[in-house]
């Protein structure tokens, strides 16, 4: 996404209620956005979703991806959902709801590299999760607040935060 078309931030203009840059808007129920290939990185992706569509905002599906500078709003599933050592750097996500079981920004199969830095997980029904067997997500600087169920969530799995902040004090829960 060039620059001049870059969402900055914020999603819609408060008072014309236009979107801010480029943005994608589904209408039906579809993964909106996924990267199936490998060694990718995309930078200043804004996704709104209608909360009423399943479907998820955001999907890394190859190895190694980054996502960079990206907005997701309002899935009826998982905001930015990250694969195999994908790396989610500078990103927003909020009102990923599913029941209970959407989430900000979730990882699954990670392996030696995920990394979670610099992101916002707000409002959503879990945090940063993680929903892989065994494997480690590295959480560095990244707040994660107001969300129905855990800010931080691994189920029997790992995460290793610092320099991360919690609305439930659930940063603090991994080492």
């Amino acid at each position: 996404v060039p620059e001049a078309e870059s969402h900055r931030g914020k999603l819609k203009d408060t008072v014309s209620g236009y979107y801010r840059g480029f943005t994608l808007n589904p209408s039906t129920s579809v993964d909106v956005f996924t990267s199936s290939q490998s060694y990718t990185r995309t930078i200043g992706l804004a996704v709104d979703g209608d909360g009423s569509f399943l479907s998820d905002n955001i999907v890394l599906g190859g190895t190694d991806n980054i996502l960079d500078k990206a907005l997701s709003a309002d899935p009826y599933g998982i905001g930015i959902f990250a694969g195999l050592n994908s790396k989610v750097i500078n990103s927003i996500s909020y009102g990923a709801h599913n029941g209970g079981n959407g989430a900000g920004i979730a990882f699954d199969f990670p392996v030696a590299g995920a990394l979670s830095y610099n992101n916002t997980a707000y409002g959503n029904d879990r945090g940063i999760t993680n929903y892989s067997s065994g494997n480690n997500v590295i959480v560095k600087n990244t707040l994660s607040a107001s969300n129905t169920g855990a800010d931080f969530y691994s189920g029997l799995n790992t995460m290793t935060i610092s320099y991360s902040a919690s609305s439930d004090a659930t940063a603090d829960d991994f080492s």
